[in-house]
């Protein structure tokens, strides 16, 4: 048996379990949605029949006008706790995902500490201190987690702006 088999199958099967997590809340958000997006369609379509059973009734345009106007809060109201719904749904398999890649930080920043310490004392350096901070490891890589993701953020933002060449060439072709 090799030395290091241990600690790779351990990662590994850390990496599996990050990855079933991931899935489970990719599944979980997705069947959310279709079930967001099943409720929506079949009130939008019972809305309609009653909305048009009300409008065939109207005797004259002007009737028609008011009848049709006063449908039209209901509808806002619903898009916009439809928009809403969907915004959770959204906001909550982030969250998590989030939670997940802060925990396998924290954790990860623990080990490269413990290695690093484990290294040091092996090859009789001196003592290493592991860290020069008053906050815990798990804080500091929690840190870093939220610092990568606000890059990664700002990165793709930049990505989909058009760079200032592009813009020209797009000015002199129009």
């Amino acid at each position: 048996m090799y030395p290091h088999q241990d600690k790779l199958a351990a990662a590994t099967h850390a990496n599996l379990e990050t990855s079933l997590t991931l899935a489970n809340t990719a599944i979980t958000s997705t069947e959310s949605v279709a079930a967001l997006n099943l409720k929506a369609g079949q009130t939008a379509f019972e809305d309609m029949l009653a909305n048009m059973k009300v409008l065939a009734g109207a005797k004259d345009f002007p009737e028609f006008i008011v009848l049709q106007a006063a449908m039209l809060r209901p509808a806002v109201e619903k898009s916009f706790a439809y928009s809403h719904s969907g915004y959770l749904i959204a906001s909550q398999a982030n969250e998590e995902v989030a939670r997940l890649i802060e925990t396998r930080f924290a954790e990860a920043g623990q080990k490269v500490v413990a290695s690093l310490a484990k290294a040091a004392q092996d090859t009789g350096v001196g003592s290493l201190a592991p860290r020069t901070s008053d906050k815990p490891a798990s804080k500091q890589s929690g840190e870093a987690a939220k610092q990568l993701v606000d890059i990664a953020e700002t990165s793709a933002a930049a990505a989909k702006k058009p760079s200032r060449t592009q813009t020209a060439k797009a000015r002199k072709a129009a």
